[in-house]
């Protein structure tokens, strides 16, 4: 006998794991809506840390404190090796 309850599907995390330091953040409510209808109206879909991710590492490269291919996603599949993992 099932009960109708389908299995919750697992949602891919945005994140990077290894290599990555967690912390912790508060916003204040005025912020979170912002940031929530950011990611409503330019990203749906997406999670909230993946979104401040994105939205820091423009701002980095936009100051030139990073390069703009900086990012391990930039990286071309024959360049990727156990040094950037993360």
């Amino acid at each position: 006998m099932t009960s109708g309850i389908k299995p919750r599907e697992r949602k891919s995390r945005g994140g990077p794991r290894a290599g990555a330091t967690p912390i912790g953040l508060r916003f204040p409510a005025d912020l979170l809506a912002v940031l929530d209808a950011y990611i409503a109206r330019e990203r749906p879909g997406a999670s909230r840390p993946e979104v401040l991710r994105a939205i820091f590492r423009e701002w980095a490269v936009s100051r030139d404190l990073i390069p703009a291919d900086s990012s391990p996603a930039a990286l071309e599949l024959e360049d990727l090796n156990a040094e950037n993992d993360g």
